[in-house]
């Protein structure tokens, strides 16, 4: 096992989260890894990103589950992509209110749920 090729940018981890009934909270202080990923039959992911450590300024979520939406709180200085299809629910992102120093990209695949983006109320600190 090596640390990785010297001048090439380090592996990026996949933080795997999986429930088959209930769903997935995340807030107050806590990691964001680059990539995430949840998997649910029934339940959704609430995720506080306001005093969460973002790892990186490109940061992937992916949400599949049967039944469950997403809801995520982000600083007023993140940008938001939702991607994906969602059978039933809608998306609702307020925009960045700041310069971004990051984006977050949401996929978001499933039956019954939406997506729904709010800002907190003040930055996170870097």
């Amino acid at each position: 096992m090596t640390d990785g090729i010297p001048g090439e940018p380090a592996p990026t981890r996949t933080d795997w989260r999986v429930s088959l009934i209930g769903g997935m909270r995340r807030e107050g202080p806590w990691t964001m890894q680059p990539r995430t990923l949840f998997l649910s039959l029934v339940g959704g992911a609430h995720l506080d990103l306001s005093q969460a450590l973002l790892t990186s300024n490109d940061l992937v979520l992916t949400v599949g589950s049967l039944v469950g939406g997403v809801d995520v709180t982000v600083p007023t200085d993140v940008e938001v992509v939702v991607q994906g299809i969602r059978l039933l629910g809608g998306r609702s992102v307020e925009p960045a209110t700041q310069p971004t120093r990051a984006t977050l990209t949401i996929r978001s695949y499933g039956g019954i749920g939406g997506v729904r983006v709010r800002r907190a109320t003040a930055p996170a600190k870097a």
